[in-house]
């Protein structure tokens, strides 16, 4: 881990930082696909010779729907890591970015 020296980060906050990590990646590459299934749908009525409104507005939703849950995971695991943070790491941290 690149910040656990400049920060002198605990075994406790490793290890908690591991598990974030391993539950982060499963829900980004859980979002990862299930954005692209959206899409294919999206394709799918587009182009399926027939002009069902509702359904591509639907699958259009999904797209959308999907794209926002891979930005809030994202935002999840930031908020999660800085929560694991002291104050006088955060504010190590906030110096290094």
């Amino acid at each position: 881990m690149y910040y656990k020296k400049k920060l002198g980060l605990t075994g406790a906050q490793i290890q908690a930082m591991k598990s974030l990590d391993f539950e982060f990646k499963k829900k980004r590459i859980q979002a990862k696909a299930d954005h692209e299934i959206a899409h294919m749908e999206l394709k799918l009525h587009v182009h399926s010779g027939k002009v069902d409104e509702a359904k591509i507005r639907a699958a259009g939703a999904k797209v959308v729907a999907a794209k926002s849950d891979k930005i809030l995971a994202v935002i999840e695991a930031k908020i999660q890591l800085l929560n694991l943070l002291t104050e006088e790491q955060r504010q190590k941290m906030a110096k290094m970015h």
